[in-house]
């Protein structure tokens, strides 16, 4: 963006004159700077202000403001009421900034409670509509302007002190948490968990896309100010418009603060190219019914678990029965509400299983962000287990338990599901998995052709043609001969003009635009005959309307290759018939016939990707109906299964001997179902060389629609039960192939795959002796001892063979007494990306067991020979009981912003009680520093460099003389670095030790063996301070260098190696004593390699000149921005 969008905006806001108190605003001597000054002419205060804009080039949506005054002796509420405000300027136009600095600064002037320590609110909503700060006298209850909600005020000490207590709660709990923006204003409290430490499968998480490194976040966004769960409670409803929540996952365990706002609208959004970033907060995959869920019932719910006792489990049955109605207390609550909140076999997670409002030592003081954290969670968790929409338990998740969530069979909750845009992305799932929907429509084609279909897209509103049978033409004329009843007619006949699709009708309509409807041609055959029109337009007497191009077979074509004549005579019948009201056999039958009008998916993906701009697919107005398009929607969204192709490209991935047939990769049940697999696995053939078996299960194409919904079951007899009740399973392919038998007719005719046969290959506990029967087939009578992995589909474009030869490296070993043959009778080799990952754990473990007997180890090389086992070729997947106890902090560094606010509570008391640097304490003076004692002559001292300027120095000296008071208040040796005041020569020079590191460090022992008591430090500052970041370099000793062996982030001229010091990542609003804390963390980080002192030449001191060429040189290898100054840093 051009610094002209700056200096434009700049221009209209000095003339505006709308600000009532600032005056002689106006651009400053340095661009993207502004001068103005706040003038109050009854208290005759004048305070005239500075702000600097970061980057002019980022404006106006990128960019941070800093203000500060250049007035002496500014009441201190004023500087310390901005500075709480900074992180609200980020990315305002100047207007609202200014509009912003005018009332913070009024409101700090003016606050009547200064005296009693009362901080007055200010809230967004004041500053767009001009009212008055609240005043201290409001109180819940208090008469108010209609929609909002007042709360009492509450001094900043007191606020920090609540919001410390939850937090604190929080991080014990195992989460990470952090926070945007002041306590007493527009605050966010945000807490995330690694999805690694949610015991959540591999496989689970690769269906609903998320990472096993990724952040799972909860916001929770206080519009006025941090209040605690009592307080929220207390409101008795009116909490929702002062606490909100928004869910997301990130790279990173806190947003930015730019992601943050936007994420409740408070922002403009950014598009993918800006937002490559690693604090951007991405939408989780069922974002909108948790967001749905937490905004709309999470209080209520709570209430209902404080007011009664209940479990989780009863107060969202309470709620959901009760609509918040209350008990009397001669009532007696119902038994089902105190259900006890069971995960089952699920996840194991410590972080899931605690419940902090059953916490006994908690009392009374529960925290508000770790309840909902705790509720949320258990959502995402047990997300198959709930309805999306309604959030009641889905009554059949017992009988199946999907691996993706749906809804319940309430026709209005599937309607709000489709409608409200919670279901899953369709034009997504066509971009990045075109075969796998290409499958499902063809399996839901053919279950419907073949009359069998019994789920149904009701509550959708699906309007079809009144007539569905074409072949009955008797139905189209008594349609025609119809009396008028008043009611809308269905049927229509006239003449079509061939050519240009213009129809005059023979009767009066009552037609609009974008109706559709069937059209048959007298005198010619169906299948060319019956085309599916748009109405694209009408005459003003309805008598004549022109059609789009019909679609013919999927396809839009023109009439004319059909019809040769001219002119011709049709009827036809518009989509006006409500799909709920078909009987079974009709609904069957419109869902084939609107599946029969798609175009192919290779269509629909060309369309998609020549018209990114437009929304998805139902911009194709003329070649998709309404219909026909919610049905696409319907047949994508209610498949709960997790199938992935495994492209031929991937010989890894392949199973050997099925090159004619394409491969899918398949996993069925809710996430805990793996578990149950594993479970029986361990119960029934813990000890076995080989715990599982594969085999073969065909069933014919038209039952497959079913089957991934459902699952394998016995549920209908189909083939017979000779050999027992159970789930009929066969080692020889050919004979699960002989149960799979081809139904052309029942293919989908737009099918790029055209699927002839399906197939799957399952894996078993391998325990034949307990099976109903062992020969001819496999019959198993549990449903977990079963777990599908492959589906293998036969197609039309592949031919079959036996020639070509595919065999992953890496196999798993099967039971000789058990193989599993392929299509020409061959022993086929299953790779080992089969396996779930807790499946790939328990064969490890099988392997440490039997550790020196490698002829048990059931895993082995494709082509090797039985007991010539090679070590697998990847590391082993880390063990569950591991991450879960992986302290998260490991993870990802805690920032310091968000460390400070977890400090003890006395930090308050020092701030208020700030006095001379105290005597050093005893831990000071068994620490072997000694501060003071630094000798000045043994650096150089620099004189203010050429490019001072007035508001970097005043800055500067603001941050010095914060620094300093923070090494007053605090113990020298706990705080690590220590800044003697008489070395300070200039403010753009300090000069800093870092001392009393952890004995146990390779550095300590270092300095302690080179009679060293610290690592001296220089921050030099660069004029644009604080847009642009210090320069810090080490001056003495020196590190041995990272291509040598060393560590700790120091280059090998000095200079330290951190984002945080580069234009990337940089933050105007960053303290230093911040960064001197995040430099010495990155000294002591022993990861990858601990700093190490350089030997016999470590007393020898580093030049600034190649301190600035090795930070150079960093920033271009990690991609960071150099700062454009860092040549004037040399100075001296």
């Amino acid at each position: 963006m051009s610094p002209k969008d700056f200096q434009r905006d700049l221009k209209e806001t000095k003339s505006s004159n709308q600000f009532p108190h600032l005056d002689n605003v106006k651009a400053g001597d340095h661009e993207g700077s502004i001068v103005f000054a706040f003038c109050d002419s009854s208290t005759r205060v004048k305070i005239d202000f500075q702000a600097i804009v970061s980057d002019s080039h980022d404006y106006p949506h990128d960019h941070a403001y800093f203000v500060f005054t250049t007035s002496e002796d500014v009441p201190s509420r004023v500087t310390t009421a901005l500075e709480d405000a900074q992180s609200l300027f980020l990315g305002l136009p100047i207007q609202d900034f200014l509009t912003y600095v005018d009332e913070i600064v009024r409101n700090a002037l003016w606050d009547p409670a200064e005296e009693s320590d009362q901080t007055q609110h200010f809230s967004d909503a004041d500053a767009e509509d001009g009212f008055d700060a609240i005043s201290d006298d409001w109180e819940v209850g208090s008469e108010a302007e209609p929609g909002v909600t007042m709360v009492p005020t509450t001094n900043e000490a007191t606020l920090r002190r609540v919001l410390r207590r939850d937090l604190r709660v929080a991080k014990d709990a195992g989460l990470k948490v952090s926070y945007h923006g002041p306590p007493t204003w527009f605050f966010i409290v945000s807490l995330s968990c690694r999805a690694a430490r949610l015991g959540i499968p591999e496989e689970a998480m690769s269906a609903w896309d998320i990472r096993p490194s990724q952040y799972i976040v909860l916001l929770i966004r206080y519009s006025a100010g941090y209040l605690d769960l009592e307080s929220v409670l207390s409101l008795e409803g009116r909490g929702n418009s002062l606490v909100q929540f928004r869910v997301g996952i990130c790279s990173s365990y806190k947003p930015s603060h730019k992601f943050a706002l936007q994420a409740f609208d408070l922002e403009p959004s950014t598009n993918e190219e800006e937002a490559g970033l690693g604090q951007r907060l991405k939408p989780i995959f069922i974002e909108k019914p948790l967001n749905s869920l937490l905004n709309d019932r999470f209080l209520r719910i709570v209430k209902a678990r404080f007011d009664y006792g209940f479990s989780w489990t009863g107060a969202e049955l309470y709620t959901h029965e009760s609509q918040g109605k209350m008990f009397h207390a001669e009532e007696s609550l119902p038994e089902e509400y105190f259900e006890p909140d069971s995960w089952g076999s699920g996840p194991a997670s410590v972080l899931l299983l605690f419940d902090h409002m059953r916490d006994e030592t908690a009392s009374s003081q529960l925290s508000l962000p770790l309840v909902a954290m705790q509720f949320m969670l258990r959502h995402l968790v047990k997300c198959t287990e709930f309805c999306l929409v309604c959030h009641c338990k889905i009554a059949d998740s017992k009988s199946y338990e999907a691996i993706k969530p749906y809804v319940c069979s309430n026709g209005l909750c599937l309607y709000q599901y489709m409608a409200l845009g919670m279901a899953t992305n369709l034009e997504y799932e066509i971009k990045t998995q075109p075969d796998v929907v290409d499958l499902l429509v063809s399996l839901t084609y053919a279950r419907a052709g073949s009359g069998r279909l019994e789920d149904f897209p009701t509550g959708l509103g699906l309007r079809v043609p009144a007539v569905l049978n074409f072949s009955r033409l008797d139905e189209l004329e008594a349609l025609l001969r119809a009396e008028d009843t008043g009611q809308p007619r269905r049927c229509y006949s006239g003449t079509l003009r061939v050519k240009e699709m213009i129809c005059t009708l023979d009767q009066t309509s009552s037609l609009k635009e974008g109706d559709w409807a069937t059209i048959f041609a007298n005198g010619t055959q169906q299948a060319e005959g019956l085309w599916h029109c748009r109405i694209a337009r009408l005459t003003s007497d309805l008598r004549q309307l022109q059609f789009s191009l019909p679609i013919i077979q999927g396809q839009q074509r023109p009439a004319s290759d059909y019809l040769p004549r001219p002119s011709h005579e049709v009827k036809f019948v518009v989509y006006d018939k409500n799909f709920d009201d078909l009987s079974d056999t009709e609904k069957r039958r419109a869902v084939q016939m609107l599946l029969g009008t798609l175009p192919s998916i290779e269509a629909m993906n060309i369309f998609l990707a020549k018209h990114p701009e437009n929304k998805g697919l139902a911009a194709w107005k003329d070649a998709i109906s309404p219909g026909a398009l919610d049905m696409l929607r319907w047949v994508v969204a209610s498949n709960r299964s997790f199938i992935k192709k495994d492209n031929d490209d991937n010989l890894e991935h392949r199973v050997s001997g099925m090159d004619s047939y394409i491969q899918f990769r398949l996993v069925q049940g809710a996430p805990d179902k793996e578990q149950r697999f594993i479970n029986a696995v361990n119960a029934k053939a813990a000890k076995s060389n080989h715990p599982t078996l594969f085999a073969w299960h065909g069933s014919p194409i038209q039952n497959w629609h079913s089957i991934l919904r459902e699952g394998l079951h016995f549920k209908e007899v189909s083939h017979g039960r000779a050999y027992g009740d159970g789930v009929y399973l066969s080692n020889n392919f050919k004979i699960s192939a002989g149960y799979a038998a081809e139904y052309n007719h029942l293919s989908w005719p737009q099918s790029r795959l055209g699927i002839q046969a399906c197939i799957s290959l399952n894996e078993v506990v391998n325990v034949p002796a307990e099976f109903k029967s062992r020969s001819p087939h496999y019959v198993v009578p549990q449903l977990d001892w079963i777990q599908p992995r492959y589906l293998f589909a036969k197609c039309r474009h592949l031919s079959a063979g036996c020639d070509a030869v595919v065999r992953p490296s890496f196999v798993y070993k099967q039971d000789s007494n058990y193989p599993v043959y392929g299509p020409c009778g061959e022993l086929i080799e299953i790779p080992m990306s089969a396996f779930s990952s807790q499946r790939r754990r328990s064969l490890m473990a099988l392997m440490d067991a039997k550790a020196g007997d490698t002829k048990s180890f059931p895993l082995a090389p494709a082509g090797h020979k039985q007991g010539l086992c090679d070590p697998p070729s990847t590391p082993p997947v880390a063990n569950t009981a591991l991450i879960e106890q992986e302290d998260d902090n490991i993870s990802q560094a805690t920032t310091f912003e968000d460390m400070q606010l977890l400090l003890s509570d006395t930090e308050d008391d020092l701030r208020d009680k700030m006095t001379e640097p105290s005597q050093p304490c005893k831990s000071c003076i068994e620490s072997n520093f000694d501060p003071g004692t630094l000798d000045k002559y043994s650096f150089r001292l620099l004189t203010p460099p050429e490019y001072a300027t007035t508001p970097a120095t005043r800055i500067l000296q603001q941050h010095l003389q914060a620094t300093l008071k923070v090494q007053a208040r605090e113990n020298i040796h706990d705080l690590g670095w220590y800044i003697d005041p008489d070395l300070i020569n200039t403010v753009y020079q300090w000069v800093v030790e870092l001392h009393s590191f952890d004995p146990a460090l390779p550095l300590a022992k270092d300095l302690k063996a080179a009679n060293l008591k610290s690592v001296l430090i220089e921050l030099r500052f660069p004029p644009r301070f604080p847009m642009a970041p210090p320069f810090v370099r080490i001056i003495r000793p020196r590190f041995l260098e990272f291509a040598a062996g060393g560590g700790g982030h120091v280059t090998a001229g000095g200079a330290m190696c951190m984002e945080l010091l580069t234009n990337s990542g940089w933050l105007p609003t960053a303290s230093i004593e911040s960064v001197l804390l995040q430099v010495r963390m990155a000294l002591t980080n022993t990861d990858p390699r601990p700093a190490r002192l350089a030997g016999t030449h470590s007393r020898m001191d580093y030049g600034v000149g190649e301190a600035v060429e090795a930070y150079k040189r960093a920033c271009i290898a990690h991609g960071w921005q150099i700062p454009e100054d860092i040549q004037q840093l040399s100075w001296g």
